[in-house]
């Protein structure tokens, strides 16, 4: 009903004029509505950024907090996915007892919101608020992140980890254990998403023995030089994915 209050009054003031007066003060009300329907949200948007971070409402700060730390996962490696950005939206967003603001932002304007203004994400102060937080929500404040980082097949990659792992080091808690590997790393070793760390150290070891430049034998600089480059990718991924894979398998508090 509120968005149709400025064509409601536009009709009644103008209905004080005649039917003449009536219709102009529709088409008044009409742009008024209009106008209140694409700068409202930017006008709540200024208000909110303009607010002290301790000032803010507390149902604000968790709804904005946990779309702040969404997008610095998105954003870790690159411009975002759609599949990410969409499970972001449909996992349930952790809440300590507060309901949504009910003339707050939509989830989706909010993610929107901070991916275009992502150089105003404070991820310290939103941290330091969010403390207020019991165990439960902090653990599915991370698990979301990592649901996100794992909704694509690339899997979670060293800098999506690298964003999760800061967030739980501040909550002095463990990094949800996932299930996909980073695709990149995957692929350079040829080994499957959901590997266990004996198929990546096989792989290693076949991969080295082709690979190593000291087993290349009689080379000329330049194909020396491109045997080393790859060797280096192979033991980068296998190092990579030996980490990722302590990670999944043995999450240790850190901090």
């Amino acid at each position: 009903m509120n968005r149709f209050l400025g064509r409601g009054l536009g009709l009644v003031i103008g209905a004080l004029a005649g039917p003449v007066g009536a219709v102009f003060g529709f088409l008044a009300g009409w742009l008024v509505d209009q106008f209140r329907h694409a700068l409202g949200p930017w006008w709540r948007v200024q208000r909110f950024f303009s607010t002290p971070y301790r000032e803010r409402r507390w149902a604000y700060v968790e709804e904005w907090g946990t779309a702040a730390l969404l997008i610095e996962v998105l954003r870790a490696d690159g411009l975002p996915r759609v599949i990410q950005v969409e499970r972001a939206l449909s996992e349930r967003w952790p809440t300590m007892g507060s309901s949504r603001p009910r003339r707050g932002f939509s989830r989706r304007s909010l993610l929107d919101l901070g991916l275009r203004e992502h150089s105003r994400i404070n991820r310290a102060a939103i941290l330091e608020m969010l403390q207020r937080w019991d165990e439960t929500c902090k653990a599915q404040l991370l698990s979301v992140m990592v649901a996100v980082a794992c909704a694509d097949t690339a899997g979670m990659s060293s800098d999506e980890l690298a964003v999760i792992r800061a967030v739980a080091n501040v909550f002095s808690l463990p990094v949800p254990p996932w299930h996909r590997l980073d695709r990149n790393a995957c692929i350079v070793l040829g080994v499957s998403a959901d590997a266990d760390e004996g198929a990546v150290r096989r792989a290693f070891r076949a991969l080295a023995a082709e690979l190593h430049p000291d087993t290349g034998g009689n080379l000329d600089p330049e194909q020396r030089r491109t045997m080393e480059d790859a060797f280096v990718r192979i033991r980068n991924a296998h190092d990579h994915l030996l980490a990722q894979i302590r990670e999944r398998d043995h999450p240790l508090r850190e901090g």
